[in-house]
């Protein structure tokens, strides 16, 4: 019996972690209102210097001095206010680099912090699936301003599911985890 628990637990493959959109085949309508909130757009990526859309909000431009092309992530940009990552993946810092979108006016955010310091290390909240590495990485992207990895860029179902990789090979109530309970939003959600 003890060759077989440890041959099991040998063979044992943790679930991994497929992104919200593996979901939708099943989750139409939950996908749906997720698209609608600010969760998926707490980290966007920027591809081929095409601006980030988002529903009902506008990030007009990055800061002055820079374009599209030389941003790789906007956190944010949804309802209260955005900040960008530059080509290397840091948190780009100064006076009038953080657009609020209640204001629709740019604001300062870490002058104190030169250019290509301020790393982002924000991705438990605005990620899913983050893994801190720190200074000496591995790095998301292989940006080295991005001191951790991820799954999925933005707050997708799986922050709050757990991977879904078994869930979508047999989807079963029994092998998905549902975790609705404040305690795990407050993680996050801590400020007024």
């Amino acid at each position: 019996l003890y060759q077989q628990v440890n041959v099991m637990i040998n063979e044992y493959i943790p679930p991994d972690y497929v992104g919200s959109f593996a979901c939708a085949a099943c989750h139409f309508d939950q996908i749906g209102k997720w698209t609608q909130s600010g969760h998926p757009y707490k980290l966007t990526k920027i591809v081929g210097g095409v601006p980030p859309t988002y529903p009902f909000s506008v990030v007009p431009q990055p800061p002055a001095g820079y374009t599209w092309d030389d941003i790789t992530y906007v956190i944010g940009g949804y309802g209260w206010k955005a900040r960008f990552l530059d080509s290397n993946g840091w948190i780009i810092t100064g006076e009038e680099v953080q657009w609020n979108l209640q204001t629709e006016a740019w604001s300062s955010y870490h002058p104190e912090n030169p250019p290509g310091t301020k790393p982002y290390n924000c991705g438990s909240c605005h990620t899913t699936g983050w893994v801190a590495t720190g200074e000496s990485g591995p790095y998301q992207d292989d940006l080295p301003g991005i001191w951790g990895t991820f799954a999925e860029a933005g707050v997708g179902c799986e922050a709050c599911h757990g991977p879904g990789s078994d869930h979508i090979a047999d989807p079963q109530i029994t092998n998905i985890t549902k975790d609705s309970s404040s305690a795990l939003c407050g993680q996050c959600h801590v400020r007024g």
